[in-house]
């Protein structure tokens, strides 16, 4: 425990490095950082689907893993979505040529992370962008043939490759066959119940025999609960929700304000850290049946740390940009 604590003080660190650095960046270059991260994600998503360069959702080398695909198409298309995609003012003439490509592309990482990552990033990304979507003031309409298009794309591939479920079916936990029963899941659900609404006290989780897979990872929440109780974890909870109610007001504030770019990036980079949160919360305690998505700023992961403190930075600086009282853009 105090070793994973000088870990998250390292990632502090990082993350005030990281905000200062990001703080003298131009805003129209984070904005178009989607020249440097589509690229990059559609590379290595296409070539963690070749034997010996994937690793559970992760593009690895030598064994090595580097970067999650999933997550980083996600966070390659928050930034797609919301520097390429044209404004509903400017959604005319040329522009539709980029809405259109600009969506393919959102598509294109989609379908790749569902081959590399699974089907829990597909739908996470889908709602994010349509999301972002809306925040730009798209039309209805738009959003539902975008909406249709993705979930058309999911069932064909789906059809086609049916293997790609077996990580959704394989976390279902049916009551009537118990040798079906995900055995990462149960653990957990036993480490919850253990866990109660006080808890075990912390630092006690390592006392007890019942071990839980991958507890710095994966299934960190459900160490939290049984060290902290339900009680302590409603506190997690309540800060992802803190998260989502500022970014959703920085939003609100950039429609406002006429800046609809920066409305749908805040949004965008709101709903890629609460989702995944709260998917992980949910997959954990067997209500939701979509794994493989670690909890942030919890799970242990350099690569995810990296793209959540990144994340944080840049809503932290639109925060700053929208609440001030001039409508002046930095």
């Amino acid at each position: 425990h105090y070793y994973y604590f000088i870990r998250q003080l390292v990632s502090a660190g990082c993350a005030l490095a990281a905000g200062l650095l990001l703080s003298i960046v131009p805003m129209d270059y984070i904005r178009r950082a989607y020249v440097l991260f589509v690229p990059v994600s559609i590379i290595i998503s296409s070539v963690s689907l070749f034997p010996g360069f994937s690793d559970s959702g992760y593009f690895a080398v030598g064994g090595y893993r580097i970067i999650h695909t999933g997550s980083f198409a996600l966070f390659a298309s928050v930034f797609l979505a919301s520097g390429y995609i044209p404004d509903s003012d400017a959604l005319g003439g040329g522009r539709i040529r980029d809405f259109v490509l600009s969506t393919l592309g959102v598509m294109v990482m989609m379908v790749l992370s569902l081959f590399s990552a699974g089907l829990s990033w597909y739908v996470i990304i889908g709602f994010t962008v349509i999301a972002m979507l809306r925040a730009k003031r798209i039309s209805y309409l738009a959003i539902a043939v975008s909406f249709a298009a993705m979930a058309a794309a999911a069932v064909v591939f789906l059809a086609i490759f049916p293997e790609l479920m077996a990580p959704v079916m394989a976390s279902v936990m049916p009551v009537s066959d118990g040798t079906l029963y995900s055995q990462s899941l149960l653990r957990a659900a036993e480490a919850i119940r253990m866990g109660g609404i006080a808890g075990i006290g912390l630092g006690m989780g390592n006392t007890v025999s019942s071990p839980i897979d991958d507890q710095e990872g994966l299934f960190i929440f459900a160490s939290l609960v049984r060290e902290l109780g339900l009680s302590g974890c409603l506190f997690i909870i309540i800060f992802f929700l803190l998260v989502l109610l500022i970014g959703l007001r920085t939003a609100s504030r950039g429609a406002r304000k006429g800046d609809e770019q920066s409305a749908a990036l805040a949004i965008g980079l709101t709903l890629m850290i609460v989702l995944k949160a709260f998917m992980n919360m949910l997959y954990v305690t067997g209500i939701l049946p979509l794994p493989g998505i670690l909890l942030p700023f919890f799970s242990y992961s350099l690569s995810e740390e990296a793209m959540n403190i990144i994340a944080s930075c840049i809503l932290y600086r639109l925060i700053y940009i929208l609440g001030r009282r001039d409508n002046a853009k930095a």
